[in-house]
């Protein structure tokens, strides 16, 4: 009769066990988390060691590492919600020595009325090398999870890479120019490659990429759709999908900061095809705050909207809104909301338009001060905008990354000791 243990405690019973016979072989892998408890960081050394007969045989001491999260890079993919409820996936990098892992993690809706987002726990799924940025998730113009297969992509140096649910090494494309980062978010239609828009590093040129396929496991031929050439760098961009009712066109939006104000370049392409020629709209006297991008959703009649969050010198906050016409076309002038001006300087901000089927439910925004104060813009239709302070229970992320709910938003909140959660702001 064999006993297990773990140094000088006996194993729970009912651990299940493999007989040998003499010379046969095993090889396999099982859950140490059945045995002990690895509820704690630190470093875990490993000794086997059998004894029978009056013999005893020891293998070689594994030593493992258990780390808190280490999150780089968090990028969220949503699509439309199926009876409003919340539903996507996220996926980041996790720093190590000289390389970075790549983990995802489903998320889900269970109670809107308690605003109660089930997340996933993350799932380790490549070792990367430590140069890989820009992770992200396509968004989709259906539910997010009604093509058997999900993707991820990331950026590895001139690189564009990307890996399905249902393989085990990436496939990639390789960039006609240096790169300097990939515009969010990548785009999924339904039953159609992903794409994703290249910057290069010299800001005056652009790539639409494509990757895989949503309809089989095979991961179609990577390649570059299109290129062409901006005028000059851009600071922040954004690229949204038209749902498909509205064409599936796709839609890209530029922001620059200028000495007198912001200049916004706007433009949409057909599938397979790469942006036409630029519309500008110029806000005089706007400041671009470095973290807060813009957000762009498309209308189910193919017109759209654009919306970012800039200054003034006097450090009031405004909230830009520009909508376009289905061609295109400036539909008025640019609307500006003026907020009061914050107790510290806004660093960084989220901005989501939750719509379904093309149609605008609400605007989402979660912003962060210098002083580390988190303000939710408050946006009601009489027009009482204003910036409110709320509390999380754990540390927000950076960037910041905000999901629509039902009836509401979540935002996500992450810690090396907790993991990842959401909690309703």
């Amino acid at each position: 009769m064999a006993s297990l243990f773990a140094g000088d405690l006996a194993l729970p019973t009912g651990i299940k066990t493999l007989t040998l016979a003499p010379g046969d072989t095993w090889r396999g892998n099982f859950s140490l988390g059945d045995l002990v408890e690895l509820g704690r960081f630190g470093e875990y050394k490993l000794d086997a060691r059998i004894e029978w007969e009056g013999r005893t045989m020891e293998a070689e001491r594994f030593t493992f590492t258990i780390e808190g999260t280490r999150m780089r890079g968090l990028h969220i993919g949503l699509g439309e919600r199926p009876f409003d409820d919340g539903q996507g996936q996220g996926a980041f990098l996790q720093a190590g020595e000289g390389v970075k892992t790549l983990f995802s993690f489903d998320f889900s809706e269970e109670d809107p009325g308690l605003g109660e987002m089930h997340v996933e726990q993350p799932i380790r799924r490549l070792t990367l090398s430590s140069g890989v940025s820009d992770v992200l998730v396509p968004w989709r113009d259906a539910p997010f999870f009604s093509e058997m297969l999900q993707w991820i992509l990331w950026r590895n140096g001139n690189r564009v890479e990307a890996v399905s649910s249902m393989m085990s090494e990436p496939v990639g494309v390789d960039l006609p120019f240096e790169a300097a980062s990939l515009v969010r978010p990548a785009l999924k239609p339904s039953n159609q490659s992903v794409e994703v828009i290249a910057l290069s590093k010299s800001g005056k040129a652009l790539a639409v990429v494509q990757i895989g396929d949503g309809r089989t496991e095979a991961p179609g031929q990577p390649g570059i759709l299109f290129t062409t050439t901006l005028p000059e760098p851009p600071d922040q961009a954004v690229a949204a999908l038209a749902p498909a009712s509205a064409g599936g066109k796709r839609h890209l939006a530029l922001v620059f900061g200028t000495k007198g104000g912001v200049d916004l370049h706007t433009a949409s392409y057909a599938p397979g095809a790469g942006p036409g020629d630029f519309v500008v709209q110029t806000i005089p006297g706007a400041r671009l705050i470095d973290g807060a991008p813009p957000a762009m959703l498309v209308h189910g009649d193919g017109s759209s909207r654009v919306g970012l969050f800039a200054m003034q010198p006097s450090g009031e906050i405004q909230f830009i809104k520009v909508r376009l016409t289905p061609d295109g076309t400036p539909a008025g002038r640019p609307v500006i909301q003026s907020l009061p001006p914050p107790k510290s300087p806004i660093i960084e901000a989220s901005l989501l338009y939750a719509a379904e089927q093309g149609v605008l439910e609400r605007r989402l925004a979660a912003l962060r001060s210098q002083d580390g104060t988190l303000l939710r813009l408050h946006a009601p239709n009489n027009g009482d905008w204003r910036l409110e302070p709320f509390v999380t229970s754990g540390p927000v992320t950076s960037p910041m990354a905000i999901v629509p709910g039902k009836s509401g938003g979540y935002i996500i909140i992450a810690s090396p000791d907790e993991g990842i959660g959401m909690e309703p702001f």
